[in-house]
């Protein structure tokens, strides 16, 4: 009976020693957080340090930007919400990372939704129609002074 424990301790070691050494995990993955905020013409470096792989793919909205190098700078120009995954290949294993990365807007576009461009747009209107205004108000003070 005793030999039997030992032989099924010995079968346990040698299983979870096994799975261990079919493990590939990344390693020195940052940021970590799997959710990263940004404001708008800021830039994010992301890093992992794994040594030993065969291949690295960087993709950006399930695109891909780059490819076997440890690193990635993440720039935008439009805010929005981002997905940036990196799957790294170690043999016949896979480990992968995804994060989140939220573009904020201008405090102002944030808090109103309206853009820049948009305040541009309509006080070109406003202005367009004071002229309007000034113009009709000019012709018909010229209309009364005639009489």
């Amino acid at each position: 009976m005793r030999f039997a424990g030992i032989f099924f301790v010995l079968g346990v070691l040698f299983v979870v020693s096994f799975v261990n050494s079919l493990s590939f995990n990344l390693v020195g993955v940052y940021p970590e957080n799997e959710v990263v905020s940004i404001n708008l013409g800021e830039n994010q470096t992301f890093t992992i340090q794994n040594n030993s792989y065969n291949q690295i793919e960087w993709r950006l909205d399930n695109k891909l930007v780059a490819e076997n190098v440890l690193s990635f700078k993440f720039e935008t120009n439009e805010s929005g919400v981002y997905s940036l995954r990196v799957n790294v290949v170690g043999g016949d294993l896979i480990d992968l990372k995804s994060w989140s990365v939220i573009v904020k807007g201008s405090i102002f576009e944030e808090r109103t939704g309206i853009s820049w461009g948009e305040i541009v747009f309509y006080m070109i209107v406003a202005i367009i129609l004071i002229i309007i205004f000034l113009v009709v108000r000019l012709f018909i003070l010229e209309k009364r002074e005639s009489f």
